[in-house]
């Protein structure tokens, strides 16, 4: 019988339960998920998965996504059933107006935003309190689930960002002391015993290639990951073939040196382009802002 989450039930049914309540309280509203591994830890690849689910049961009425590693790995394993999707934007960088915008779409559609490696945008990013007001309020409107994909388990365990985490995916980290110090001590410490719960850490993390350990809201926690849906989900299922991506990508030093007048110049430029061609960007194509933009029309 299990020994932890204070219920009394065996593994198997308790993983079934966490993963339904998983997935039907974020079809209900929004919530703010975080995915934090080192390295090639199968971060990506875990949040990409809820990606192809997603799509595949039409969750959400739009996709944004903050993938830096998209344009050099479209057609790779990781990325590559997200071409034929329409109603999905994916950006090179992170913008405070990029959260804007979704903020205000929420209002009236279901969103699904994506950060990858998104340490920086939460922590050293000048714009980063705008991402953290969007977090605490993705459940108004129709709801915006925003899923964080990290390498700090540090520093995204403060708590002004712990205590707005719906549901948390750690996985392999290898010092003892960070482990217990920042996730055994502030999250499992009275459900229970520390050396069991480093043992199974042991075990069921970092000895398993690409697992990770679940912790939800009502501080229950699972260590089979790997075994859940959203880790073994045939994402070759999702692929559509409608318009393509739209692909945005932004010059990172016009957000701090433009002016009003250029913020205005941008959108028109942004406008124009997408009148010209409203349902399709080819690959090749690259819409330049700022600068770059200007001295590319004259």
């Amino acid at each position: 019988m299990n020994s932890y989450n204070n219920i009394d039930k065996n593994e198997n049914e308790l993983d079934e339960e966490l993963e339904k309540d998983f997935f039907t309280t974020n079809k209900k509203s929004g919530k703010f998920i975080v995915i934090c591994a080192r390295k090639n830890g199968g971060k990506s690849w875990l949040a990409t998965n809820y990606i192809a689910i997603s799509y595949f049961y039409n969750i959400y009425d739009e996709y944004h996504f903050i993938l830096p590693e998209y344009e050099t790995d479209a057609s790779s394993e990781t990325y590559s059933f997200i071409e034929g999707h329409k109603n999905t934007t994916v950006y090179g960088t992170y913008t405070a107006e990029i959260t804007q915008q979704i903020k205000k779409n929420s209002a009236n559609k279901k969103i699904l935003f994506v950060l990858d490696d998104a340490t920086s945008y939460l922590f050293e990013n000048k714009n980063s309190s705008t991402l953290l007001n969007l977090v605490s309020t993705c459940r108004h409107g129709k709801g915006i689930t925003v899923i964080v994909i990290c390498h700090a388990l540090k520093s995204i365990l403060m708590p002004p960002i712990r205590g707005m985490i719906d549901y948390l995916f750690i996985g392999a980290f290898t010092n003892y002391t960070l482990i217990k110090r920042h996730l055994y001590d502030e999250n499992c410490s009275m459900l229970i015993d520390e050396k069991l719960f480093m043992d199974k850490y042991k075990e069921n993390i970092i000895t398993k290639e690409h697992n990770f350990l679940f912790i939800n809201g009502k501080c229950q926690f699972s260590f089979s990951v790997n075994e859940w849906n959203l880790s073994t989900f045939d994402r070759k299922k999702s692929i559509k073939h409608e318009a393509k991506v739209k692909v945005v990508n932004i010059d990172k030093d016009y957000k701090i040196k433009s002016k009003i007048k250029d913020k205005n110049h941008i959108k028109r430029l942004e406008n124009e382009y997408l009148q010209k061609q409203p349902h399709k960007v080819n690959d090749n194509i690259q819409i330049f802002f700022g600068k770059r933009a200007k001295n590319k029309n004259k």
